[in-house]
């Protein structure tokens, strides 16, 4: 039940912070082009939202693993998965869109 709830986890906060662009309170159009994490990523004062934002899928990895008794198939499943999510969140992938999708 871990590993589903790591999944659906990473699906949601995928779909929400590195796809969908744009901002509801956005009235000029700046941040069309960018997603919710690059739209936090241009700002220093929210350290501790992004903090949170990195630890959370940790902790959801590590539990999946932990309570399947460190099962390979489920611990390399759930490994991947936080890769994959964590890789979105790297300074270095801001603005990057990966073989043209979300353009």
């Amino acid at each position: 039940s871990w590993t589903v709830t790591n999944a659906v986890h990473c699906l949601v906060t995928t779909i929400y912070l590195h796809w969908v662009k744009g901002s509801m309170f956005d009235e000029h159009g700046e941040l069309a082009a960018m997603t919710l994490w690059e739209q936090l990523e241009g700002r220093s004062q929210i350290l501790n939202v992004k903090r949170t934002l990195f630890i959370v899928p940790t902790v959801l990895c590590y539990a999946a693993c932990h309570f399947s008794k460190y099962s390979y198939i489920v611990c390399f499943s759930n490994v991947i998965l936080w890769i994959v999510h964590m890789m979105g969140k790297l300074p270095i992938m801001n603005g990057v869109r990966i073989f043209g999708i979300n353009q």
